[in-house]
């Protein structure tokens, strides 16, 4: 729609607003029972600046609206969130805009280049240039594949899109517009064999109704004079579902589709600066309004408001740019402004609708198979309304229909329900909706009560030598229908991952057996997933496993009565060979014997190579007649890591003579 000097008009009407009670909307003598619904505003999102606004469409296919801004040359795509989808510049002069039937392509007014542009409507990269011969096209309005334009100098015409030929229009000995300016025009959605004509900005003025289904438009309907006190000061021309709507300064008139374009009705308001009709019929009209952007939505063939969106622009000043339905659909896409030039974008989802709320209240927990009671409110739906209720769980993952509820006079509802299944339970109460009313639905969840199983994991936290061979038994008591346990064996270290090691429906005594060989520490977990009635359950048990360490020596000349015998001049080599690990080390502990018990000595912390072993010889002065023995260890943690369980090797004795 076209609204170049709307923020003009807009400052000037609230000033005056201000002193003259401009405000007040003339609609009849309506009671303040017949007051327009107010529809809830929606967000507002901050878009580009514009220096000005003339045309604004919206794209439903691409989710875009496309806005026009003469004043700079250009043309912008926003995303329905506000930001900048594309931009096209070099359009000085950018005037209306339309989009092709397939919503592929945009068609642009370039006033002071006397041309129509056509630009790909995602990048808004200009496809061709079709110059006017002259002519300064100011509106365009596509009919299936033909494109109908309007010219600043009273006169319209068609461009032939494949041959670029400027066809204006033959209006025989009288022109209704001869010299009143630039022209307006619009195409029938319902019928686009249809086209209406008319004047821009005028006090009074003709309009047309032309059948545009041949080579040339014939004319099928004239009004050469409306009243100013109908509508003056020409600001938009629509199609409704049976007629026209030309919107102006004093309201918005509306004309049947017969030769002569006879007044149907007239809605009035003290100022209209922007017009629209929807798909739906549904008529959507913007007037000033103290501080804000107000449009009032008429059903089909209404001339008082039903309903009222106000969008606040939060400056003194701020008002109304532009707006328009999405195509075939029921969205309402506003531009406003603020004193300060700031502009945003609001995107109303079905504003000619009530939404429908429903908000519902469960208790946290509840014992399966008794009683629970849900309850609920359903607001913007009349008493006794029938709500669909459902339940989802376990057993029932798709839902399960229960009755439905009925709305008392304050929207009140309430249901019981036994649930069958214990765990998460979901209740979901919806509302399909209605002509007038959105579709709502709400759901709440119940932690329901679930048995909890008997089971047993044997053995428990043996400690086993290095590679031994080790059963374990899982025993599950009585469930419901699941009987199935997992034995999962997990290794120390991060190298090894947790295993399956058996996944079995358990033995008439409820039993399930798994082995495995023990080489590190090893958790093993029994693990039961629950079924509907009977809760999940995992127990665990660590079973330990020594590592094999062996102390060989050598350098002896005898061996007698378990010692080894060394001459004092010989040093003693300890070889000990120790299940390998990476960064492992043993712990190699000295010990002498004195006053009847055995005292430490000394020890060494000792890498293994990778094949675990590791040489130590014991070198310095030795002492005869003194006994010793030495043993090796790995200890958690000192030994370089925590895999197994503590080890000690053998003790070896020795001693020296001369």
């Amino acid at each position: 729609m076209r609204t170049r000097s709307t923020r003009v008009a807009l400052a000037v009407t609230v000033i005056a607003g201000v002193t003259g009670g401009l405000f007040q909307v003339v609609t009849g003598t309506a009671t303040a029972e017949e007051l327009p619904v107010k529809v809830p505003a929606p967000k507002g999102y901050q878009t580009t600046d514009f220096t000005s606004v003339d045309e604004f469409v919206v794209d439903g296919v691409h989710k875009h609206v496309l806005v026009t801004d003469p004043a700079d040359g250009r043309l912008v795509a926003l995303n329905y969130n506000g930001t900048t989808a594309a931009e096209a510049l070099g359009l000085p002069g950018a005037r209306g805009a339309a989009l092709s039937t397939d919503s592929t392509t945009i068609y642009v007014a370039v006033e002071n280049d006397s041309r129509i542009a056509a630009l790909d409507a995602v990048t808004l990269q200009e496809i061709r240039s079709f110059p006017m011969a002259g002519e300064q096209p100011v509106g365009v309005a596509v009919s299936g594949s033909r494109l109908w334009f309007t010219t600043k100098r009273s006169n319209f015409g068609e461009l032939d899109l494949v041959t670029g030929e400027v066809r204006l229009h033959d209006h025989g000995e009288t022109n209704p517009w001869d010299n009143s300016g630039e022209l307006m025009l619009a195409v029938n959605p319902a019928n686009p064999a249809q086209l209406a004509v008319t004047t821009h900005a005028v006090t009074s003025g003709a309009v047309g109704l032309f059948d545009i289904s041949g080579a040339v438009a014939e004319r099928i309907g004239l009004r050469g004079y409306i009243p100013s006190n109908d509508v003056y000061d020409f600001n938009d021309l629509r199609f409704t579902t049976n007629g026209l709507a030309l919107g102006g300064s004093n309201g918005v008139l509306l004309m049947a589709l017969d030769a002569d374009l006879t007044t149907t009705g007239r809605i009035a308001t003290n100022w209209s600066v922007g017009l629209d009709v929807a798909a739906t019929g549904w008529v959507a009209t913007a007037r000033p309004y103290f501080g804000n952007a107000d449009i009032l939505l008429l059903p089909a063939g209404a001339t008082t408001a039903t309903r009222e969106l106000v969008l606040p622009t939060n400056q003194f000043q701020g008002g109304f740019d532009a707006l328009a339905w999405e195509p075939g659909g029921d969205r309402l896409a506003v531009l406003t402004s603020s004193a300060l030039g700031a502009e945003q974008l609001w995107v109303s989802e079905s504003p000619t609708v009530d939404t429908a709320t429903i908000a519902l209240t469960a208790p946290a927990n509840a014992t399966r198979g008794a009683a629970l009671t849900i309850t609920g409110t359903a607001g913007s739906v009349p008493a006794g309304t029938s709500l669909t209720v459902s339940r989802t769980d376990l057993e029932s993952p798709s839902g399960t229909a229960l009755a439905a509820v009925t709305t008392g006079e304050s929207g009140a509802f309430s249901f019981t329900d036994k649930p069958p299944a214990g765990g998460t339970v979901t209740y979901t109460v919806s509302f399909a909706g209605t002509a007038d009313i959105r579709p709502a639905s709400a759901t709440a969840s119940v932690s329901v009560s679930r048995e909890i199983p008997a089971l047993t994991l044997v053995p428990a936290g043996t400690v086993n030598t290095y590679n031994t061979a080790v059963t374990v038994t899982a025993k599950l008591g009585s469930t419901y229908r699941n009987r199935t346990v997992e034995l999962w064996a997990d290794p120390a270290g991060s190298d090894k991952a947790n295993t399956l090691l058996k996944r079995a429906t358990v033995d008439a005594a409820g039993k399930v057996t798994a082995s495995l060989r023990l080489t590190r520490n090893t958790v093993i977990s029994a693990v039961f997933t629950g079924d509907t009635r009977v809760a999940p359950r995992t127990v665990k048990s660590t079973l330990h496993a020594k590592v094999s360490a062996v102390t060989a020596v050598t350098k002896h000349y005898k061996t007698a009565s378990g010692y080894f015998y060394f001459r004092k001049t010989k040093n003693p080599v300890f070889t000990t060979t120790m299940t390998p690990g990476a960064g492992r080390k043993q712990r190699l502990q000295f010990e002498y014997y004195s006053g009847g018990k055995w005292r430490t000595w000394k020890g060494y912390t000792l890498p293994l190579n990778s094949a675990g072993k590791s040489v130590y010889k014991l070198t310095g002065t030795h002492k005869t007649g003194v006994k010793y023995r030495v043993r090796t260890a790995y200890i958690p943690g000192t030994s370089g890591d925590s895999l197994n369980h503590t080890t000690y090797g053998a003790y070896r004795y020795f001693t020296f003579t001369k």
